[in-house]
């Protein structure tokens, strides 16, 4: 009995060391935590500009889309990758070309979605919205896609551009080959392109092959003209042809694919001071859709548990013809004129003397005055201070300055622009 206690006593002192060694001999402060962020676009809109499509030698438009975030796909071969936007997909999300112009694919099974009718080298610039957030082109309760193909742009006097890209994959094996001639004058001027793909199967992490090759070819042609200050008529023709396009996650392969997209665009800019912009577009889309499962063992074979063989073949024919008109209005920028003017002067009489005095406070007739380098971000979609404004203050400068033109964007937050004002600031 004694021995049993003098071990329990034993026992309880042990543990009562091990306790105050455990205890904390000292406070350790750690640091504050910092945590960075980019501000989330209010308007979930995503720019995937030519810069950042050439550093990726990927043969397909949703391989490109797959790198913004929210933005997945679905693969079922080497081609034609279907984009999904936070889980909405196929209807759900408005796809198009160039301002507008749809395209309808010819395959139950989405072989073909939108983006494969074009070709990646073709495009300039892609803009997603995330979500129904505009109605700009139509409901999309998912988003909307849209590719914007190269198009020609005047130039002062007569010359020719040219541009050519070649690149290379290991897995799987293939090539592409993409040539663009443009030019022109001020009056005419033009963009011919075209290109070559050919892509072998893929090989899985255990050499196993899977088959997925496909060869796809295209043929471009863009013809610009300017009758007049701020006209412009634009005539566009892309065709795009798929062979042998392997589909391993379907029954059935596409054996042809022919398309042809046709569009005439008319542009008028700056009409008056409230309209500032006016554009009218007819487009028509005609797609060849053929599929059957010639590669399968089935189609030339008896594969149990059938009884027979099975041969099935597909052919479609798929156009879309339309057309939209669509216009700006700067009215947020000349709305207290208005205001005035009824409360004031509804019958304008003295109109020339108001415009007269707000012309010492208009920046234009101060820009002379500065002396200082000058970076001028500017959005020729702005409505509250319409672009017309802005130049008209930019070409009275006479120090050096700069130019930063977004072309899609209007009174709102400019992506990177601030990175651009402090890297000026620096340099200073």
């Amino acid at each position: 009995m004694k021995l049993q206690s003098s071990f329990l006593i034993i026992v309880l002192v042990l543990s009562s060391i091990v306790a105050i060694a455990q205890q904390p001999v000292d406070t350790i402060n750690l640091e504050g935590v910092e945590i960075q962020g980019a501000r989330i676009n209010k308007d979930n809109k995503v720019v995937i500009e030519k810069s950042t499509m050439e550093r990726m030698a990927l043969p397909d438009i949703g391989s490109i889309l797959r790198n913004v975030a929210g933005i997945s796909g679905i693969r079922k071969g080497g081609a034609s990758i279907d984009p999904v936007i936070r889980g909405y997909r196929f209807s759900q999300l408005n796809v198009m070309a160039d301002d507008g112009q749809k395209v309808e694919g010819g395959c139950p099974n989405r072989m073909d979605p939108v983006a494969s009718h074009l070709e990646p080298d073709d495009i300039e610039s892609i803009e997603v919205i995330k979500g129904p957030y505009s109605l700009r082109y139509g409901p999309a309760f998912g988003g909307i896609i849209q590719l914007k193909t190269f198009k020609p742009k005047p130039y002062d006097k007569f010359e020719i551009n040219s541009r050519l890209r070649t690149s290379v994959s290991s897995n799987p094996s293939g090539f592409g080959q993409y040539a663009l001639i443009s030019g022109g004058g001020k009056k005419l001027y033009f963009g011919i392109s075209g290109s070559y793909k050919k892509y072998g199967d893929y090989k899985d992490g255990n050499g196993e092959r899977v088959s997925s090759s496909f060869r796809k070819y295209n043929y471009s042609a863009d013809l610009g003209y300017a009758p007049a200050k701020n006209h412009e008529i634009m005539i566009s023709y892309h065709s795009n042809y798929g062979r042998d396009i392997m589909f391993p996650a379907l029954p059935m392969d596409e054996k042809k694919d022919n398309t042809t997209l046709v569009a005439a665009d008319y542009h008028i800019r700056d009409i008056t001071p409230i309209l500032k912009k006016l554009d009218f577009k007819v487009y028509n889309s005609d797609v060849y859709h053929e599929m059957d499962n010639s590669h399968r063992a089935a189609y030339s074979a008896i594969v149990p548990p059938y009884s027979g063989i099975m041969q099935a073949v597909s052919k479609v024919n798929a156009s879309n013809t339309g057309g939209r008109m669509e216009m700006d209005l700067a009215k947020g920028a000349y709305e207290e004129l208005g205001t005035y003017f009824r409360q004031f002067d509804p019958l304008h009489e003295r109109e020339n003397e108001i415009f007269t005095k707000l012309g010492y406070i208009d920046n234009q007739h101060l820009a002379k005055r500065i002396r200082a380098e000058v970076l001028m971000p500017i959005g020729l979609m702005d409505t509250t201070c319409p672009p017309s404004t802005q130049f008209a203050a930019y070409n009275k400068i006479i120090s050096t300055k700069n130019l930063l033109i977004y072309p899609d964007f209007g009174h709102e937050g400019l992506p990177g622009v601030n990175d651009r004002i402090f890297k000026f600031m620096s340099d200073l």
